[in-house]
């Protein structure tokens, strides 16, 4: 036993404390010695939780009621964890309601089978529903993004007609356009063709536009791999349509040697 190893023999001057109990069900088993200079309350002592675990306490922390009730590090630890617990079962948090606590844990916390308002059962972590990281199955993202369509779309571009709108969608779900990007940007190396950049994202520009050459919209060497950046300097400079591969020679040369 610990107390056997450190116990040291009680000096007259010093008020014997064995066998004192304290706190929460804590009793006093040994002498420890002085931690410095001063009278007995300086004194250490060497004391039992109920729990069985031995630790070490000054007399001041023993004798004096402000401390309140006082135990070992592991219980108190314990007990800590038990006041930082929200009930969660029946509280509503954004769109989830919770049913119960389950018995396992998800992502190292304490997880909640919840039901959202669509009617969708799941199992979410504490920790997500406290912080809102998590607020629905899914469905209230699916109803922003519908709302966020046309122009109140961040992303809506005032300057564009129909037409335009219309061929970009076209190409965007046309799969011989995706395969042609593929290939552009394999043949290029994923390297920007004007400023070198090797960081994405990139843009497969068409140095013969897609309106006016509808012949050479599929054609690899029509197509060159730009950054966001350059890509947006040369439109903004030629306009969006009618573009040329003259354009595009004019454009490095002015980037570069202009």
């Amino acid at each position: 036993m610990l107390a056997e190893v450190l116990m040291t023999q009680i000096p007259k001057r010093i008020k014997n404390f064995i066998g004192f109990k304290f706190g929460d069900d804590c009793i006093v088993i040994g002498y420890l010695g002085q931690c410095g200079y001063g009278n007995d309350k300086s004194s250490q002592w060497l004391c039992e939780c109920k729990c069985g675990n031995e630790f070490k306490l000054s007399r001041c922390r023993i004798t004096n009621k402000k401390y309140g009730k006082i135990c070992c590090p592991i219980c108190a630890r314990k007990i800590a964890i038990r006041k930082t617990i929200v009930p969660m079962v029946g509280k509503k948090f954004d769109r989830w309601l919770v049913l119960e606590e389950m018995k396992i844990r998800k992502n190292r916390a304490v997880a909640y089978l919840c039901r959202c308002n669509c009617g969708v059962i799941k199992i979410v972590s504490g920790l997500d529903l406290r912080d809102h990281t998590s607020k629905s199955c899914g469905c209230l993202a699916r109803e922003l993004s519908r709302q966020r369509r046309g122009i109140l779309n961040g992303k809506w571009k005032s300057d564009m007609d129909d037409e335009k709108r219309e061929l970009n969608k076209a190409k965007r779900n046309n799969n011989e356009v995706i395969h042609w990007r593929k290939q552009v940007f394999q043949r290029d190396h994923y390297i920007c063709r004007c400023c070198g950049m090797k960081k994405s994202p990139f843009n497969a520009h068409h140095l013969n536009s897609w309106k006016d050459f509808p012949d050479q919209r599929y054609i690899v060497s029509n197509g060159l791999t730009l950054c966001v950046k350059c890509h947006k300097l040369f439109h903004k400079q030629y306009g969006w349509g009618n573009n040329t591969k003259e354009q595009y020679q004019e454009f490095f040369l002015l980037r570069w040697n202009g």
